[in-house]
């Protein structure tokens, strides 16, 4: 009988309390260092492919989101515009419906990359920037 050396004793000590695993028909088993360096090679490719899909995602969300705040904005100025009792009112609700669609026209100039940045709004005029094209006044 042949004599095991005390290094592989060892090892087949320590494996030998690792659960064994059934091997999928769909994997290949790693044989060799080459392998797993080119497997390893795959599998970041595969994450940088997958982070990219996920930024990218992330920008389309992030449009979208803008744009629905921009419709509920311009959705806001339609009906502040059909409640107008005076024509005070009336005109201060039509500068509001224009200064959204101004703000929305300048964005989708900028996203098409012609233009200059986003013209913001006179600040003494009693609205609140909140960002995104978002802006808010006290009711009147």
């Amino acid at each position: 009988m042949t004599e095991i050396k005390p290094s592989t004793r060892r090892f087949r000590d320590i494996l030998s309390g690792v659960p064994k695993t059934e091997t999928q028909p769909n994997v290949a088993r790693l044989h060799s260092w080459d392998k797993m360096e080119a497997a390893t090679i795959a599998a970041n490719n595969y994450l940088v492919a997958a982070q990219g899909s996920r930024h990218k995602a992330e920008m389309e969300l992030k449009d979208a989101l803008e744009h629905e705040a921009e419709a509920e904005a311009i959705t806001q100025a339609l009906a502040r515009l059909d409640r107008a009792q005076t024509p005070e009112d009336f005109e201060q609700s039509l500068a509001d419906l224009e200064q959204v669609i101004r703000l929305g026209a300048s964005r989708a100039q900028n996203a098409a990359g012609g233009g200059t940045r986003q013209q913001s709004a006179p600040q003494n005029d009693g609205w609140q920037d909140l960002g995104n094209g978002i802006r808010i006044r006290e009711k009147r």
